[in-house]
C-alpha cells in the first residue's frame, strides 16, 4: 500500500502506481500499488475545506473558488455555480 501524506513518496511508488492495471483490466492487480491517504492527511484536508467553506459563507472573494481563473479572475461566480466551477476545473486538468 502507498500511503500519501504519511511519509515520502518514492519514484518506485510512482512507477508501481503508473504500471498498475486499470479498473476493468483482466490483469492481476498489484496489491502494493493501492493508494490511500494517511489519517493525518485527511485531517489536513478537513481543516482546509473548513477554511474555504467559511470564506464562501462570509461572501469573501477567493480566486478560483468564488471567481473564475486566469483572465476571468475578476468574474464573480454565482453561489449556485461554485460546485460546478470546481468540478469543471478538475475535468479540465484531467483532460489537459
Amino acid at each position: 500500500m502507498i500511503l500519501l501524506g504519511g511519509s515520502r513518496l518514492t519514484l518506485r511508488d510512482v512507477a508501481r502506481v503508473a504500471r498498475a492495471p486499470v479498473a476493468g483490466s483482466t490483469a492481476a492487480p498489484d496489491p502494493e500499488a493501492v493508494v490511500t491517504l494517511a489519517p493525518a492527511a485527511f485531517d489536513r484536508l478537513r481543516a482546509s475545506r473548513a477554511v474555504i467553506e467559511s470564506a464562501v459563507a462570509r461572501g469573501d472573494v477567493v480566486y478560483g473558488v468564488t471567481t473564475g481563473f486566469g483572465e476571468l479572475k475578476d468574474r464573480a461566480i454565482p453561489g449556485d455555480q461554485l460546485r460546478a466551477l470546481q468540478v469543471n476545473l478538475l475535468r479540465s486538468h484531467a483532460a489537459g
